[in-house]
This record gives C-alpha cells, sequence and structure tokens, in this order.
C-alpha cells in the first residue's frame, strides 16, 4: 500500500524482500494475505539474509485442494485435448491445451499454458507424465484442477518409483455417486449423491476473481490485479461460489457450489450475479433474492475435509431438482430390491 506500493514497482524476480510491521488477512479465495502498511518497514536484499530455493511437494492426484502452489505432480495421461488460441484483453494471444490425467487416488484435468501447450502434439493416453512447479485452481464444476505455466516443467514418460495403474484400470476405479444419508458420509474422498433441504446460508461473497489467461485465483479486489504466473495487471473474469447447509433429516452436511453448478441453481449467469451483487451491499438482502433456504436438491460431489472449519464439506459436481415421479420410482426399485 502506498510507499511500499511504489517500492514494489522497483523489485525484480529472485530479489529477496525483509518485512517488518506487516499483517495478515484472509483474502477473498480463502488464502493468507500479507499486507504492508504505512507503519511497515521494507528492506530489500538486507545484508546476511538468504532464503532456501523452494522446492515443489509431491502430491497424489487425490490430495488435491483448489490455490495450491509449487506442486510435483505424476500421473498417466487418460485423455488429451489439442491445444487452441484465445485472444487476451490486451489484443494478445495466447494458447492453451489440456490433458486429463489419473493415479491410484483419482483423476484431475490439466491446462497446459503457453509453449507448453505445443507438447501435447507428444503425448498419448497411456503415457505417464510430470509436471514439476505446476498450480492447482477451481475448475468450472467446482473440482480441483492443475496449470502449468511459464515457471512449470513437464517431463514425459520419466523415470518412476512406484508404478502407476493403467489407463483402463484407472478409468474402472472412477466411483459412481450414490445416494447417501447424511448421517452416513463419514470421511472424506467419498462419491455421494444427497437429497436434502438448505436450512441455512452463509452470507460470504458470492463472487471470487481468477486471471483471465491461466486461471490462477487472484486477490480480492473488483478490478484490476496482479497475477501471480502472468506477471502483469489484468482485468480478473468472475466465477459464482455459494456455501450453505443442507439437511435430509438424518443429519446436515455442509456444502460448497462453484462455477457453472452455482450458477444451474441460481438460474443466472456469473455477470448477472456479479451485478446483482455490486448493486445489493448488504449480503443478507441479497441471499434473500437468490431464494435458496428452504429449496429441496439433490447434489452429487465429492466429500472433503475442510481444514478452517474442521469438518465434512461437500464439494458438489452436480445439482438437479427433485421429480416426484422419478423419486417415487427409485424408491420402489429399492423396496423391490429388499433393500
Amino acid at each position: 500500500w502506498d510507499g511500499a506500493a511504489e517500492l514494489a514497482q522497483k523489485l525484480e524476480p529472485n530479489d529477496i524482500v525483509l518485512l517488518r510491521n506487516a499483517y495478515t488477512r484472509t483474502g477473498l479465495a480463502g488464502k493468507q494475505e500479507v499486507h504492508v502498511g504505512k507503519v511497515a518497514r521494507v528492506e530489500v536484499n538486507p545484508p546476511g539474509v538468504t532464503v532456501g530455493a523452494l522446492e515443489p511437494s509431491r502430491i497424489k492426484i487425490g490430495e488435491l485442494e483448489p490455490n495450491m502452489d509449487a506442486l510435483e505432480v505424476v500421473g498417466r495421461v487418460i485423455e488429451v485435448t489439442a491445444p487452441r488460441e484465445f485472444s487476451r484483453a490486451d489484443g494478445s494471444k495466447g494458447k492453451v491445451a489440456s490433458i486429463t490425467i489419473g493415479d491410484q487416488t483419482g483423476t484431475t484435468r490439466t491446462s497446459l499454458w503457453h509453449e507448453h501447450a505445443d507438447k501435447v502434439a507428444d503425448i498419448k493416453a497411456d503415457d505417464i507424465v510430470r509436471f514439476i512447479n505446476c498450480y492447482s485452481t477451481l475448475g468450472l464444476f467446482g473440482q480441483p484442477e492443475l496449470h502449468l505455466g511459464k515457471q512449470g516443467g513437464l517431463e514425459l514418460n520419466p523415470a518412476i518409483s512406484e508404478e502407476l495403474p493403467s489407463t483402463d484400470v484407472i478409468k474402472m476405479a472412477m466411483p459412481v455417486p450414490e445416494r447417501t444419508s447424511i448421517v452416513d458420509i463419514q470421511k472424506e474422498g467419498m462419491k455421494v449423491q444427497v437429497r436434502g433441504t438448505v436450512v441455512r446460508v452463509f452470507h460470504r461473497r458470492p463472487v471470487f476473481d481468477i486471471c483471465p489467461d491461466c486461471g490462477r485465483s487472484l486477490g480480492s479486489v473488483d478490478t484490476s490485479l496482479m497475477c501471480e504466473e502472468c506477471g502483469k495487471i489484468v482485468t480478473p473474469e468472475h466465477r459464482v461460489v455459494l456455501s450453505f447447509m443442507l439437511d435430509d433429516g438424518t443429519d446436515n452436511l455442509r456444502v460448497a457450489l462453484f462455477g457453472k453448478v452455482a450458477e444451474r441453481l441460481l438460474g443466472m449467469g456469473t455477470q448477472q450475479v456479479f451485478e446483482l451483487f455490486k448493486d445489493t451491499p448488504d449480503l443478507a438482502e441479497l441471499y434473500d433474492k437468490f431464494k435458496l433456504v428452504g429449496r429441496e436438491l439433490i447434489l452429487a460431489g465429492t466429500t472433503r475435509h475442510d481444514k478452517y472449519f474442521d469438518q465434512l464439506e461437500l464439494r458438489v459436481s452436480d445439482v438437479q431438482f427433485p421429480e416426484p415421479k422419478q423419486e417415487a420410482q427409485a424408491l420402489l426399485k429399492k423396496i423391490k430390491a429388499g433393500e
């Protein structure tokens, strides 16, 4: 902020910065942010201060969460999508390709940006890839996705210490969500479908910001922001986010919906939600307009452990609205099967 912002314009990559009397806050993307205000002191490349190199963290695909940085992920290629070009807001061109990879713990979509996009010409299903210094974001349908940007690296068919399952085995292992009572949801990683009623809505900002060029989550301002990956000021795109408690009579569960899934529930597009948010500063009034409390829903997704609230949460990938005839037929089928 203020004078510190002017100093930041002079920083170079690999500079060491020592901050004194700075403070932290939680950004709208849920990540901790360091803020440098008037009382803070900033020292650039102070004598005697060294910082070790950031080593990528090796994780399994099933351990992915949105907004993770400096990752190393190894997986087997399931599907490859050809590169496509796009135009940025400043008129320049960019390129992105995507592949789906999997391991023993799950699957994920990976976006390859810039020069990495052309590398998919040499990648085919059943290959093994290692992504180094990649990062994760939240996909349009509420699931974590990997991104490989200009700071990342890709190794094709590297030597690995543990064997990965084949593409066919990974596909067969993909679980289909099953209708489950909330009281029976006891661990993370479960693929479930639940039917219940919205009993409480959390009044949080209903949109978050991402970089239009690389998909990385940004900070908490509505206009131009600095993208860490692209290294420039961008005008963000918005994604819808909703969070509420669902009760099915056996117990209740916190659920989170993002992107297209949240749009489907509201019956509104992202821009419509954003404009409504800007025009309605009172969040309680805004959520009254959404008319979520009391609605009966069928939600499918994956359970995860929310570290901040220390509880299980359902990350929703699909939302349906109960049809009495279909629900009656499904119940009759279960009765006949003796369940």
